[in-house]
């Protein structure tokens, strides 16, 4: 629900900035905004809870009726088993990690990553040289003071310094007028979009010495450009997204990523198959290396994140 005035609009933006919960993520604002609506249901002011929080309970049945289809699908396929290994609990051991949650995100969305140009301070993707956050994304809330005369260029500047990390997944682009506008903006980690991004399969040549390539088209974290290049290697998840780094520490990477999307694909092949205690040491090896890179990196983990959803009732739902 879009709010019209200028008092309304500041209240959305307060609400917007709570459920955030300091993560960067419109994702997780989705998500808070869920969880709070079920529990609004569950004690029976759910509609009051919509108004009050600017959210129509029309598009919250709405998700909660995708939910329960992708999950019937998901058993259908025998990705999800009744009881057991890989029953839901099971597969869901990981829910409660954000970082692991957004590595589903970065997966699900390539290409649609955007880069930080932290010369220039703004947004770019692989096909824009600039894009900015649609206006209704609850990251312009962080990057701005709160005032009533805060702008959105203001607010945006603010935004691209205090991110932590130089890359973000987004759901959709849209323009308005000439410009392009990101929506369903979250930050994600450098390592994130190293194992999660590109193609199953990479080349050959993922792996090379900086010295042979233009260092001007490489798209790697600010940071990492400054080292020196015969300490560094050149990563090539495609052609856009490219990292700088240490030897070893890309090639203990490339390993990890090459393990992971060869249980995925075996996943796909045989959903039926249980996982071997290999496989189960690859997904905890990903979970704890991305949970320790977001912890360097400043990167708030919120609690709650894999809270089951509640149970829906007929005499609970929103009227009207």
């Amino acid at each position: 629900m879009l709010p019209k005035h200028a008092n309304e609009k500041r209240n959305a933006s307060a609400v917007r900035r709570k459920f955030t919960s300091g993560t960067y993520s419109d994702h997780m604002v989705l998500l808070k905004a869920f969880q709070a609506w079920q529990k609004a249901c569950t004690e029976g002011w759910e509609r009051g809870w919509c108004e009050r929080n600017y959210i129509s309970g029309a598009a919250m049945e709405m998700i909660h009726g995708m939910r329960s289809q992708v999950l019937a699908q998901l058993r259908g396929a025998g990705f999800v088993r009744a009881r057991g290994p890989g029953d839901i609990r099971d597969v869901n051991s990981n829910s409660d990690n954000w970082a692991m949650v957004k590595a589903a995100l970065v997966s699900g969305m390539y290409p649609n990553l955007i880069r930080v140009d932290r010369d220039q301070s703004q947004l770019r993707t692989q096909k824009e040289s600039k894009v900015r956050l649609h206006p209704t994304s609850s990251l312009l809330d962080m990057g701005s003071s709160g005032g009533v005369n805060t702008s959105l260029a203001s607010a945006h500047r603010s935004l691209v310094a205090s991110l932590q990390s130089d890359w973000l997944v987004y759901d959709e682009m849209v323009r308005i007028g000439v410009v392009a506008h990101v929506r369903t903006v979250t930050l994600v980690s450098p390592l994130t979009v190293l194992l999660m991004a590109g193609p199953m399969r990479l080349p050959l040549d993922a792996l090379s010495e900086p010295s042979s390539h233009n260092s001007g088209d490489c798209s790697s974290d600010s940071e990492s450009e400054e080292r020196p290049v015969g300490l560094s290697c050149l990563v090539r998840i495609d052609s856009w997204i490219q990292f700088l780094g240490d030897p070893q520490a890309a090639h203990l990477a490339l390993q990890l990523r090459h393990k992971l999307h060869a249980l995925v694909l075996r996943r796909l092949r045989a959903p039926n198959k249980p996982l071997t205690q290999a496989d189960e040491d690859v997904v905890r090896v990903m979970g704890a290396a991305l949970g320790q890179e977001e912890q360097s990196l400043n990167m708030i983990q919120p609690a709650g994140v894999g809270q089951r959803p509640r149970p829906l009732y007929p005499h609970s739902h929103p009227h009207g």
